[in-house]
């Protein structure tokens, strides 16, 4: 997992890796996002003490750029600490109030980056979408994680006589749309939707769904925090 928080706003983004060659890349993306959102690049990054250095490839790239980087001193990796913390520990408890599976810790990780930049941080009265964005969140849209959710199907993906609706737990938020991420309960499939109704009272039904399967590859959301204490 990458994480970059911008020192400013506290705004923080997430990337989830498969493989430690996609930080070059993923890193790329945030510097080229950060150049067409506000017209010029990144003045330095700094790695948490603690964490990895930046691969070679990754150094020559900042370098190239012009872009100081480097390891934050100790008594400044406060904030990398805090942000990485507050992730877990989100995520954790979601996973935990959903009564979901470990496996699902990558949607509540995402959800909890979500919630965070919406949350309002020591010394300032906005929160960190508002510094980046320049304008507030829209606060309506917020749903209980792992809460029932009943999906709008498209007429493209559905015959006339069949039903409009789906059965489906709520995952997270679309990045770039008012839809949601949500997991159809019968077939496991993941998918972005506009959502009709949410019950936020009933948790998803295990039995009977794709919930209701071995968990020997699943693990206890609680041991995401098991290297924080």
């Amino acid at each position: 997992m990458l994480i970059f928080v911008d020192d400013f706003s506290r705004y923080c983004f997430i990337s989830l890796l498969t493989d430690e060659k996609e930080v070059h890349s993923r890193l790329a993306l945030y510097v080229n996002l950060v150049e067409k959102k506000f017209q010029r690049k990144p003045t330095a990054f700094e790695m948490g003490n603690g964490t990895k250095p930046f691969p070679r490839d990754s150094e020559a790239y900042l370098e190239e750029q012009g872009i100081l980087h480097g390891t934050a001193a100790r008594q400044q990796n406060g904030t990398c600490a805090r942000e990485m913390s507050s992730l877990l520990e989100m995520a954790a408890a979601m996973l935990v109030d959903a009564e979901l599976p470990g496996r699902f810790w990558p949607d509540a990780i995402m959800t909890a980056a979500f919630l965070l930049n919406r949350l309002p941080v020591d010394g300032t009265s906005e929160v960190p979408y508002e510094l980046w964005n320049g304008r507030a969140p829209v606060m309506d849209d917020l749903r209980v994680f792992g809460s029932l959710a009943y999906a709008y199907i498209p007429k493209t993906e559905r015959h006339p006589l069949d039903p409009k609706r789906e059965e489906t737990v709520f995952l997270g938020y679309a990045a770039r749309f008012k839809c949601y991420k949500v997991m159809n309960l019968a077939t496991g499939e993941f998918c972005t939707r506009t959502v009709d109704y949410f019950d936020e009272e009933r948790k998803a039904e295990k039995s009977g769904t794709v919930l209701e399967t071995s968990e020997e590859e699943d693990f206890e959301p609680m041991s995401l925090l098991a290297d924080r204490f």
